[in-house]
């Protein structure tokens, strides 16, 4: 099990579009090697597949742009460790859901 939240330091956040899936497995040991805690995408960049090569590294994998509650589940289905979102009343429902 992955220690809490309140351990991660530095986050690496490429932007939109910002990993091309076949350098993903390179890029997150190369994060991990360097002492990065998180790897924060755009929601649509992960995958079930991509968090759990993320979290084979150690690395925690946080999600942003998730404005939907259909993209937070997503991300919750996925075991994503974080999401941004600009609604405060989607994600209470999205967790409220997922539940």
């Amino acid at each position: 099990m992955r220690e809490p939240l309140a351990d991660v330091r530095l986050v690496h956040s490429p932007g939109y579009g910002g990993l091309a899936p076949v350098n993903f497995e390179r890029h997150c040991a190369d994060l991990a090697g360097i002492g990065i805690d998180a790897l924060n995408l755009h929601h649509t960049d992960w995958t079930l597949g991509t968090v759990t090569l993320a979290h084979r590294f150690e690395l925690r994998a946080f999600a942003w742009d998730t404005q939907e509650t259909r993209h937070i589940l997503a991300m919750l289905r996925h075991g994503i460790d974080g999401v941004y979102c600009d609604r405060v009343d989607r994600m209470v429902a999205a967790v409220g859901e997922w539940r």
